[in-house]
């Protein structure tokens, strides 16, 4: 027999298989399916008797042990075994860790070995759910056929130790991040043990007074419960926004789903109702090693920011205790060769019929900038209906380029995928990337509620658990320019290009490139104010044309007017005629001012 040919990963992550359905079937089932059936006589790999073999009884005609635990040429425990576990799975499953077992103990292992090895022939462990038929990425998790053959051949070899005692292996190094900065949260918060799933913001206690890189964040879980952390960092505005949720709600932080906002939709939405994009500067899954950014590249947090720290807590599989999560971030003095943004691309206009098993929402979103965009990650988000969703760059030519592909969606892995270096997405101006998520809202994949299997409903875009988020983030890379400090004001991006505008009116401000979101909300509040009421209904229905070109313009920099010509000339025609007297009209004027133009 070989020995093992080779250590695939580095590091894995932990947490249940769980699908769609929440409640007492996760706990008997275990955090990896068993090789037995769900509700079997056995709950052990110790009680099935046969089925597990004794480490420390002789070994069968292959003569792999002598009786007494000790190796005579097949792979064993301290050589082989525990070193390919403990770079594959220690990560999570250590004793403490969030893979709710220990497979870095020999005794451990021998018992769970039964599971491990179902998990890894299935493909459910370590957990990578990006199709391998779409491209490579950093760190994956994939193990060799040879590897797992060879723990079965351990397993059937009578799980020999090897020479000496078993070791315990420590768990894997995962933290390769200097902790330049700390935070906690500001008090330890007791998820709420009737749910199931509870999702809550903090505000960590760390302050940027300057302008700071960003190369990397780690999180540092502080229970059990924690199942994966957002962090985002967040100014003007929606800090206070979420200052308010902060003071206004009972207990540490405030409630929040989809995203750090309170009483938004998250995502697009967010950008819609007049607020900035979240800033997501760091992320954490069970098994997620912090690295640096690629490519000598970082993150702006802007002066005066505050870190957001979105928790998931699961309250399955045990008494809920107080969590104090932290995080430590490795930031640069000097600008980075490259900056790096998150970005989201969502579709937000989605509506799933109640029954339909296959229901796909799409949406297209099109580099009408003037210069490529460098997509060097990617990240998808949907909620529990989902059932696979892809990211799919579209060519000049018409051929397509898959970006990311997870074709058995699992709410649990939300992983984050870096693309290798040398092979990163590039998107032209005039290409385009389409999400397209596809969702079960049958009657057998609906949510049990209180014992109760609800019934189909249609379903929208939310942040509730129940609603449904069609949503990708991209990690976008740009060779670092130093820029001017912005005017105050919603519109000080844009007051540079406002000035040039010949006659300045709405048609102007839509086609510049430094138009944002918050700009357009204020502009369009303040003309409804003084006068151009009559403009609410061009305004309503340029709402559903104005949202992907909204995120196309967030995620390209490309003008939101030219993408409005090209996709509803009608209804950019009648918002533009309807809007440009009133921005020439002088009693606007004042309205133009108080958002910096």
């Amino acid at each position: 027999m070989t020995r093992m040919v080779r250590i695939v990963s580095e590091n894995t992550t932990s947490q249940a298989q769980h699908r769609r359905t929440i409640g007492l079937l996760l706990l008997v089932c275990g955090v990896l399916a068993t090789s037995m059936a769900c509700g079997s006589d056995s709950d052990s790999a110790e009680e099935t008797g046969s089925s597990t073999p004794d480490a420390t009884s002789g070994a069968d005609d292959s003569g792999a042990t002598d009786g007494s635990g000790t190796s005579t040429g097949a792979l064993t425990w301290n050589d082989d075994i525990g070193p390919f576990l403990q770079a594959n799975c220690g990560g999570c499953h250590t004793e403490g860790g969030a893979g709710q077992f220990d497979l870095l103990a020999y005794d451990n292992a021998r018992t769970f070995a039964p599971v491990a090895l179902s998990a890894m022939q299935s493909g459910r462990m370590p957990p990578w759910p990006a199709s391998d038929d779409c491209r490579d990425y950093v760190a994956e998790r994939r193990l060799a056929p040879e590897d797992v053959a060879a723990f079965e051949a351990w397993m059937q070899g009578g799980m020999p130790i090897g020479d000496g005692e078993a070791t315990v292996f420590a768990p894997p190094v995962l933290d390769s991040l200097r902790a330049d900065l700390t935070a906690r949260m500001p008090e330890p918060y007791t998820p709420v043990a009737s749910l199931t799933d509870d999702y809550r913001c903090f505000i960590l206690d760390l302050e940027f007074p300057e302008d700071t890189w960003v190369e990397g964040v780690s999180v540092v879980p502080g229970s059990q419960q924690v199942h994966h952390v957002l962090l985002y960092s967040m100014a003007d505005a929606s800090l206070q926004a979420a200052l308010t949720a902060d003071a206004e709600e009972d207990g540490p932080g405030y409630t929040c789903f989809g995203g750090p906002n309170p009483s938004s939709t998250g995502g697009a939405g967010t950008a819609l109702n007049g607020n900035r994009f979240p800033n997501q500067v760091g992320a954490w899954v069970p098994g997620m090693n912090p690295r640096p950014l690629p490519d000598e590249s970082a993150m702006l947090v802007t002066r005066g920011s505050r870190i957001i720290m979105q928790v998931h807590y699961n309250t399955i599989g045990g008494p809920v205790v107080p969590d104090n999560t932290a995080i430590s971030v490795q930031t640069r003095d000097t600008p980075p060769a490259f900056t790096w943004r998150t970005v989201p691309i969502a579709q937000p206009s989605m509506n799933i019929a109640a029954g339909d098993p296959a229901s796909l929402q799409s949406t297209t979103i099109t580099n009408n900038g003037n210069t490529p965009v460098t997509i060097a990650s990617a990240t998808h988000h949907m909620h529990t209906l989902g059932t696979q969703i892809r990211g799919v760059i579209t060519r000049a030519d018409g051929t397509e380029e898959c970006l990311l592909d997870i074709p058995e969606w699992d709410f649990q892995w939300q992983l984050q995928y870096f693309l290798e270096s040398g092979t990163y997405a590039v998107v032209q101006p005039g290409e385009s990337v389409r999400l397209e998520c596809t969702y079960d809202n049958s009657a057998a994949n609906q949510p049990v509620v209180d014992g109760v299997q609800q019934e189909p409903r249609n379903v929208q875009w939310g942040e509730g658990t129940f609603d449904e988020m069609c949503l990708m983030y991209l990690g976008v890379i740009a060779p670092y320019v130093e820029t001017p400090p912005q005017p105050e004001g919603a519109c000080g991006a844009a007051a540079e290009c406002w000035s040039s505008c010949e006659p300045q009116s709405a048609t102007c401000l839509l086609n510049c490139d430094t138009t944002e979101p918050a700009c357009l909300t204020c502009v369009a509040q303040g003309l409804l104010r003084c006068g151009a009421i009559g403009c609410a209904g061009s305004l309503q229905a340029a709402r559903e044309c104005i949202t992907p070109c909204v995120v196309g313009a967030n995620a390209f920099d490309g003008p939101i007017g030219a993408c409005m010509r090209d996709t509803c000339p009608d209804v950019w025609t009648g918002l533009t005629e309807c809007l440009d007297p009133f921005v020439d009209d002088e009693a606007c004027a004042p309205a133009l001012a108080a958002c910096g133009l």
